[in-house]
This record gives C-alpha cells, sequence and structure tokens, in this order.
C-alpha cells in the first residue's frame, strides 16, 4: 500500500515505482500519495527537511502506460489534493480518470516541490474547487507553508533547488474554480520571486481540451491560470479548450502573469474560445502586469484564433 507508505513514513526516495496493471479506484477512499501541510511550522533548514521528509513523495512512479480509473475526490474542506498529493521526485506515463472536488485541487499532483517532474500523463479528470483548480497540476512552488524560516535560509535553500518540468502531459477533463485561478494544465505557478532566484518553470508539448472556466473576477488559461514566475519557459503548448473567467484575465496560453520577465513563450497554438474582461483577455496571454517589455518579445511563433490580440494588456503597474 504506497498510499499509506508514503502518507506516513516513507518517500521512496530512489525507488521506481512501476504499475504492472491497469487499476480500478471505483468505490475507494482516496488519500492523496504525499501529504502537503500548507500550515506547517518550522524554524530551520534542517527542521523543514525533516518534517517535510514524512509527507513528500519522492520516488519514480511509472505507470507503464496503464490506466487507473475511478479516482474519486470529494470533500470541499480539504486543500492541494490530487491523485499525488505534495512530489518533488517523478510521476510519468499513465492515464487516469476520475473527478475532484475540494476547496483547492488537480487531477494529478496538488504540489509539485523542488525538482518535481510530470511527464507524459494523460488526465480525463473533471475538476471543481472552491478556490484554485488545475487539470493536471494545482501549484508549483520552490517552499511552501515555510512561514517560520530566516531570510537567509530562505535564500539558501532556493539557491540549492532545482528545475521543475512538465512536458507532454494532456488535459480533456473540464476544470472549474469559484473564486480563484484555474488552469488546464496548472492552476498556479510561483516558484521564482525576488530572493527565489535559481530555478525554472519548465513546460513543453502539453495540450488542454477541457473547459476550464473560473466563476469571479481571477483569471483562467489554457495551459496556467495565474503565474508569478518570471523564470517560466513553456513552448509548443497547445490549447482548444474554452476558457472563461466571469470579470478577471483570460487567456489561451496564460491567464495572468505579474512580476519580472525573463522567458518568452515559444511556439505555442490557441484555437479556444476566449471570454473573460475585455481588455484582459489574450489568445496567448490575458494580462502582465509588472513589466515595460515590448509585447513583440514576450512570445515568439505563437498564433491564436484571430477573434483578440495574441497579449490582452501590458502594464508595469500592480
Amino acid at each position: 500500500n504506497t498510499n499509506n507508505k508514503v502518507y506516513i513514513t516513507n518517500t521512496f526516495s530512489g525507488v521506481t515505482i512501476k504499475l504492472a496493471n491497469d487499476i480500478d479506484l471505483s468505490g475507494k477512499t482516496w488519500t492523496p500519495i504525499g501529504l502537503y501541510d500548507s500550515f506547517g511550522s518550522y524554524t530551520s533548514i534542517d527542521g523543514k527537511s525533516e518534517n517535510e521528509s514524512l509527507k513528500l513523495f519522492s520516488g519514480k512512479f511509472d505507470g507503464q502506460g496503464h490506466t487507473i480509473k475511478g479516482l474519486s475526490i470529494d470533500s470541499e474542506e480539504n486543500e492541494t489534493v490530487a491523485l499525488f498529493g505534495y512530489v518533488n521526485g517523478t510521476v510519468t506515463n499513465f492515464i487516469l480518470y476520475g473527478e475532484v472536488k475540494a476547496k483547492t485541487g488537480a487531477g494529478v499532483v496538488g504540489a509539485l516541490e523542488n525538482g518535481g517532474t510530470v511527464r507524459s500523463v494523460e488526465s480525463h479528470v473533471d475538476v471543481e474547487c472552491s478556490g484554485k483548480a488545475g487539470g493536471i497540476i494545482l501549484a508549483n512552488k520552490v517552499i511552501f507553508g515555510v512561514t517560520e524560516l530566516t531570510y537567509s535560509d530562505q535564500y539558501s535553500y532556493s539557491e540549492n533547488a532545482e528545475n521543475h518540468t512538465v512536458t507532454n502531459c494532456i488535459n480533456y477533463g473540464n476544470v472549474s474554480a469559484k473564486s480563484d485561478s484555474a488552469g488546464g494544465i496548472i492552476s498556479w505557478d510561483s516558484v521564482a520571486t525576488d530572493r527565489f532566484t535559481s530555478t525554472s518553470m519548465i513546460i513543453s508539448g502539453c495540450e488542454n481540451h477541457g473547459e476550464v472556466k473560473v466563476a469571479s473576477g481571477a483569471s483562467a488559461g489554457g495551459i496556467i491560470g495565474y503565474s508569478q514566475n518570471s523564470k517560466i519557459e513553456i513552448s509548443k503548448c497547445e490549447n482548444d479548450g474554452s476558457i472563461s473567467s466571469e470579470s478577471g484575465a483570460v487567456g489561451g496560453i496564460i491567464g495572468k502573469r505579474s512580476g519580472s520577465y525573463e522567458k518568452a513563450l515559444s511556439g505555442c497554438i490557441n484555437s479556444g474560445v476566449i471570454t473573460g474582461a475585455e481588455n484582459k483577455k489574450g489568445e496567448i496571454i490575458g494580462e502582465i502586469i509588472g513589466t515595460s517589455v515590448e509585447q513583440s518579445s514576450l512570445i515568439e511563433n505563437c498564433t491564436g484564433r484571430d477573434n483578440c490580440s495574441l497579449i490582452g494588456s501590458v502594464s508595469s503597474g500592480s
């Protein structure tokens, strides 16, 4: 029972787990593999490592092309739920069917931590959340919930962090969020900030075919709902799902970006219908704030349906 072992005592670091057959989770109560605690209290880097070593899934899960069906998570009180809860290992090569209803959640991975990788996963999971919702992954970040680390400890930890990668993942599930961001692949990406400068979020060859909608003024995107990561790299991603927000920023690839800008999106295509705030909807990016970079340098070789501009708005304001 991998689920119970990683939840309680074993991260499976250095271990490869291979799925030998298709499996059916119908009728089973599911606890995400790898525990995420957004309110953990840590006083040092060593303390963080010791505590979170009991929570992260750090091994490699290889589905070998098999299908997992019947995933069902239904709890409005739970956060960061998915098939895997908290991962800094590798999750790869399977097809997933099911549904997730929670406060915040996704189909495949809740929180992708330092060096985590998700590759060649196809999700048919419908995700419905009161807060953030993601088709494949809920959120990426270097440090989650470490509110009591000193500035120097946080900087030291981030300097040793590794890139997050999401490649060749496909979402067919519908994704909806009531009060926060939603994305066909990732809801929220916040890896690098002014002090966490050493990591990149690399997303390539991903596709969204599901509907993504937000019932508020939050952002929605075919690939990412909201990104605060200056080092994000997105290439050869596609969306043909319908993307909408009641009154927020909407983009075929990214709904909203904030902060500094270092990398351009390249080779991305949107053919889905985009519906949102009139001045904050774009075929590729709905809204960018916190940069004065010319729009022409923000994207390379990207195309849309020509029913609105590739970028909705760009500003240097907050």
